[in-house]
């Protein structure tokens, strides 16, 4: 090739390539189709079926450099993973989730590693048409809709499951499901208004008197909750401001509650966040009382910060603290891992094996990843992540494949371009992979990327094929 690669070219082509590969939209893709559509010089150096193009040695250069950011943005979690490997190795067994997640990435790559080391070649011969890449392309938007759309069917049914064993909050008196009714109350064996006998909720033997029955026109026994799931002591009824509490004589019909004053612990409770504990200076003297139920103390103006502080790959709890479950921190990406590591072997195989199908241009390795985990039950979010995980090794062991090629002939002459292409392909890449580990936390949809390729996908193949 007299032409070489040009800094326009290299730069261009490293921005697609950082954003497409992280994105379920197909980077191999992009990179056969934006040559072709742009034409001249573009179409014949940025050809990745040419002999002696290149565009190769680039491939392999904005590969490394992908890889590279994953492994950054991610190295808490690597490093975590590793460790398992090798303790793993040394105690010669595999029981915490960080030993199963790291055999499960290893075993889930070698199907794709063998196909792609025994057949790429072909792959790229056969496949790598701009023609074939747009129709592909539009392939993989038609399985990310596909896919978005059996989630949502698949929850709507769970939340019908949920929702006929629930109440119906109508604004009146609960409306339960037809069926053999709540135990210990009314309608059926146990169901409201019929006849049921005294359960654990304190229903009546025969459901409650005519105007006695909390929420059914009077204000119910004494002292407890109007509603009937609920019939415990819950202090003063807010409609009503009375509470038949002996704790507070005045308190009831002949008078108001007499309440203390606030911030004062409550007769015979232990003192609330915010108030001094035993033995500590009083509040406001640097001393601030952690709320048990958050872990924080609101009126701290160091929680107020950090309440503000936009979420991110290791984002904090609010008071600096990761969401507590039970009293302990917790990583919400060391939870993802435990989630993942119970999926099983042959699952996370059968995961990773779908990455062979990435191997044509247009098929997105991220989103084949992520479409085969919801199928197999992951959510989307650990889906995602799984598909990060398991792109980081695959991406190095292609790039190491053709590693020669940013040492050898081909890439002569070019060697400065390739530098830049992939700076700009590695920050490129950390970028998405910050806007997309936040994009799918919120559980948002598959249909913006799977729209994107049909239209890209359809548009392309129309006008390569009536230029």
């Amino acid at each position: 090739m007299s032409h070489h690669l040009t800094y326009l070219e290299a730069a261009v082509t490293g921005l697609i390539q950082g954003v497409t590969e992280l994105f379920p939209v197909s980077s191999l893709g992009h990179n056969v189709l934006i040559p072709a559509l742009i034409g001249g010089s573009w179409a014949s150096t940025l050809n990745v079926s040419a002999p002696g193009s290149p565009y190769l040695a680039f491939i392999v250069g904005l590969h490394v450099a992908t890889a590279i950011a994953m492994i950054a943005y991610f190295w808490r979690d690597w490093l975590r993973i590793v460790r398992g490997f090798f303790s793993s190795l040394r105690t010669r067994s595999i029981t915490t989730p960080d030993e199963r997640l790291a055999w499960m990435i290893i075993l889930a790559t070698i199907p794709v590693g063998i196909v792609g080391a025994a057949l790429q070649h072909e792959f790229t011969k056969v496949f790598a048409k701009p023609e074939l890449a747009a129709a592909f392309l539009a392939v993989n938007g038609v399985i990310l809709l596909f896919s978005e759309r059996m989630r949502r069917a698949r929850d709507a049914a769970a939340a019908a499951r949920i929702g006929s064993a629930v109440p119906v909050a109508t604004g009146g008196p609960p409306v339960w499901p037809v069926g053999p009714g709540r135990p210990g109350w009314g309608g059926g064996p146990g169901g409201p208004g019929g006849p049921g006998a005294a359960g654990a909720h304190g229903g009546p033997a025969g459901g409650w008197a005519p105007g006695s029955r909390p929420g059914a026109g009077g204000p119910g026994p004494e002292g407890y909750s109007q509603q009937p799931w609920q019939q415990q002591r819950q202090g003063p009824d807010p409609r009503y401001g009375q509470d038949g509490n002996p704790q507070y004589p005045g308190n009831g019909p002949q008078g108001p509650r007499q309440q203390p004053p606030y911030g004062q612990p409550q007769p015979g409770q232990p003192p609330q966040y915010g108030q001094p504990q035993p033995g500590q200076p009083p509040y406001g003297q640097g001393q601030y009382g952690p709320d048990p139920r958050g872990g924080y103390d609101p009126r701290d103006p160091r929680a107020a910060r950090d309440q503000q502080r936009p979420a991110g790959r290791h984002a904090a709890a609010p008071g600096g603290r990761r969401p507590a479950e039970g009293g302990v921190a917790t990583d919400p990406a060391v939870a993802a891992d435990g989630r993942l590591s119970t999926m099983g072997y042959k699952r996370a195989v059968l995961i990773g094996a779908a990455q062979i199908f990435a191997l044509l241009p247009g098929i997105s390795r991220d989103g084949i990843v992520t479409v085969t985990g919801m199928w197999r039950g992951l959510s989307t979010s650990d889906a995602v992540r799984f598909s990060f995980l398991l792109s980081a090794p695959v991406i190095l062991a292609a790039g190491a494949l053709k590693a020669k090629d940013l040492t050898g002939p081909v890439s002569a002459g070019s060697h400065g371009p390739i530098l830049v292409g992939s700076l700009i392909s590695g920050i490129a890449a950390y970028l998405s992979i910050r806007f997309l580990t936040r994009y799918f936390s919120e559980d948002k949809s598959l249909n913006p990327f799977g729209i994107y390729c049909l239209i890209a996908g359809l548009g392309s193949l129309a006008y390569l094929l009536l230029k």
